[in-house]
């Protein structure tokens, strides 16, 4: 307040010296006024009420608040330029940046006016692993993109996503298997800001299957037992074995298949892909797989998956929050239990420390994963709170680069 009367003084001083320049004569045929009718309505700035808005009224206003014009001599509804209820240095003020073309009588500015951009010119939706992934052109001038789903539940264009990328990836948590979704998408004039352009009503549209993921695997004396989830929609399962680079093991109407051939210790590498009526692939399919050991013999006690001697690490506060509002709980450190399920959340980069790799990845992408894998409890009918989570790192040796994985086990 003391800064802003000091502001005030000097605008005042300065207008006072102006108008000491000017002859005494002048003065008085500029500002000789007769006394206002007060029945009289003048527009907003219109002080000295000669039925325009000119310069003269931000000196009439200048005028009185320094004294030297008198009750009678100005409008007072009028010389409130800005409405707010009291006739201040603001008022002559807003009067001049009216006349300059900076703004409108109520302060709107007039000199950055919303500029409306084309719709962006969609490119592709594509099914992968846990995701859709859309795309589209880059618009110039745009600097966030909204993007917009419709199909299934989404009767009509839902807002899903604000991004300054021209691409998403959508978690497929949000989808329902065996239905067509359409995308598309808008420029907005900031995140989460107001649309300053069309979309494009067609959109890119992509058949949504569920993603078959082995989900039991079992030693036998004479092999190891795989089993995957159903997928609807789906006529048939191509499942392949690793061996430097993706080989077919077979197709299958099942759901299960008894792998031989193998030898005692060997780590087997598995994955799973949906085919249609055709032997097309309609479904994607975790590009890294599942990975296990083998030990013949029912008796041995289950299969021993490649992850389980890794640090364990907990996730992020806020997580583990998430996590226990959910109704899964960590597991305790004298829990011993092989994994009922080991689901990979994503890859981290290279980092020295694995509290950063782990703080810096949960806190872009985990919770996505999280739903992802609550999701998979959720399709076998069961409750989270029968389960225990724990989550770790692998290591690439060859590259020194991370992998996160979260195991459940059954309590």
């Amino acid at each position: 307040m003391f800064r802003r009367s000091i502001i005030i003084a000097l605008v005042l001083a300065l207008a006072l010296s102006v108008i000491a320049a000017v002859p005494a004569n002048a003065l008085e045929d500029i500002y000789e006024m007769p006394v206002l009718n007060g029945d009289d309505v003048h527009p907003r700035g219109d002080a000295d009420t000669d039925g325009e808005v000119t310069i003269l009224d931000a000196t009439r206003i200048q005028r009185y608040l320094a004294g030297l014009a008198g009750e009678s001599e100005i409008d007072k509804a009028a010389a409130d330029a800005d409405a707010d209820g009291d006739v201040t240095i603001l008022d002559a003020t807003r009067v001049q940046r009216v006349l300059a073309g900076l703004c409108d009588m109520d302060g709107n500015s007039l000199t950055d006016p919303v500029i409306e951009l084309p719709a962006p010119v969609m490119k592709n939706a594509e099914l992968i692993a846990y995701y859709i992934a859309v795309s589209w052109d880059k618009v110039e001038g745009a600097d966030y993109y909204r993007v917009f789903v419709k199909g299934g539940i989404y009767g009509s264009w839902t807002e899903i996503f604000d991004t300054d990328t021209n691409y998403v990836d959508i978690p497929s948590v949000l989808f329902t298997g065996n239905t067509e979704y359409s995308f598309t998408v808008c420029c907005i004039d900031g995140f989460d800001g107001d649309a300053i352009g069309p979309y494009d009503d067609k959109g890119v549209s992509v058949m949504y299957y569920d993603m078959p993921e082995i989900i039991y695997v079992e030693n036998t004396d004479n092999g190891m037992w795989i089993s995957w989830n159903e997928v609807e929609g789906v006529a048939a399962y191509r499942v392949f074995y690793y061996d430097d680079g993706w080989h077919k093991l077979g197709d299958f109407t099942g759901t299960g298949v008894t792998v031989t051939g193998l030898t005692e210790g060997e780590e087997c590498g598995f994955t799973v892909r949906g085919l249609d009526s055709d032997g097309s692939f309609v479904t994607p399919y975790l590009d890294y797989g599942m990975w296990y050991e083998y030990h013949s013999g029912s008796n041995y006690g289950g299969v021993t998956s490649f992850y389980q001697d890794h640090y364990l690490y907990a996730l992020s506060d806020e997580l583990m929050l998430y996590l226990e509002h959910q109704g899964l709980e960590m597991r305790p450190n004298d829990f011993d239990s092989e994994p009922l399920l080991t689901a990979y959340l994503g890859y981290t980069g290279t980092y020295a420390d694995p509290s950063d790799r782990l703080k810096y990845y949960m806190l872009n992408e985990g919770k996505y994963r999280i739903d992802l894998i609550l999701a998979m409890i959720e399709r076998n009918n069961a409750d989270p709170s029968e389960y225990y989570y724990a989550c770790a790192f692998e290591e690439e040796e060859d590259t020194g680069e991370y992998y996160y994985y979260m195991y459940i086990y059954e309590k």
